[in-house]
């Protein structure tokens, strides 16, 4: 009975009230007329996300990454749409699947925030916060793509969200260590890494924070 909402039904007992804005990565493209089965996804691992559900996405997520190794799944073309879908509903992304790309891996994402003005009074508005999106399933993001950070640290805050590692492990590799840090040393105020499915550890480089691994949020993979 529930729909287009029910992968996000449960969602409210995260008290996302209480929160100016929720960035997540999304990790299939999303087209209009692909529906593949549950055992065409099983077989080849190539998905695709229904532009229905996107309404019901809106209401609980600011902006998403794209840059993992499934956004690429219906082609270049589904990619472009994905884009044109997001969009339409009002979603902020950043980041490309192409681990070699560069001029896609940063965007100016309009986070919504409190201001509180000197005389106690507030108000709402919006910051400016540079996103960086990195795949690195495949290969090592380029030092082209990570020096696209210096572009906007001097300016605005910038988070990074790379997506790489080995699945299924609870530690990160050096590999994965040492761009983690390189990321910190360009001037990313923070780094958020996806992929491996399970938590891993954090840290704080250099004052500050890296998490290697945040787990799933919606995953219903088989």
């Amino acid at each position: 009975s529930l729909g287009y909402a029910y992968p996000f039904s449960r969602l409210n007992e995260f008290n996302r009230e209480q929160y100016n804005a929720w960035v997540s990565g999304i990790e299939c493209p999303i087209t209009a007329g692909v529906d593949p089965s549950s055992s065409e996804q099983e077989a080849d691992l190539k998905f695709n996300c229904r532009p229905e559900y996107l309404q019901e996405a809106a209401k609980w997520f600011t902006a998403f990454t794209l840059a993992n190794n499934h956004t690429d799944n219906q082609w270049a073309d589904g990619f472009t749409e994905t884009k044109q879908q997001l969009e339409s509903v009002g979603i902020q992304y950043f980041g490309h699947y192409d681990y070699s790309d560069a001029e896609d891996a940063c965007e100016v994402v309009a986070l919504p925030v409190n201001v509180t003005n000197d005389d106690g009074s507030g108000k709402t508005g919006k910051l400016p916060v540079a996103m960086c999106g990195y795949h690195g399933v495949f290969g090592i993001p380029t030092d082209e793509a990570v020096a696209q950070i210096a572009n906007y640290a001097p300016y605005m805050p910038v988070i990074a969200m790379p997506h790489m590692g080995a699945e299924y492990q609870s530690a990160p590799d050096e590999i994965k260590i040492n761009f983690y840090h390189k990321l910190i040393d360009a001037g990313a105020d923070m780094v958020l890494g996806d992929h491996p499915h399970w938590i891993q550890n954090a840290e704080s480089y250099n004052g500050h924070l890296i998490v290697y691994s945040m787990g799933n949020f919606i995953f219903d993979q088989q």
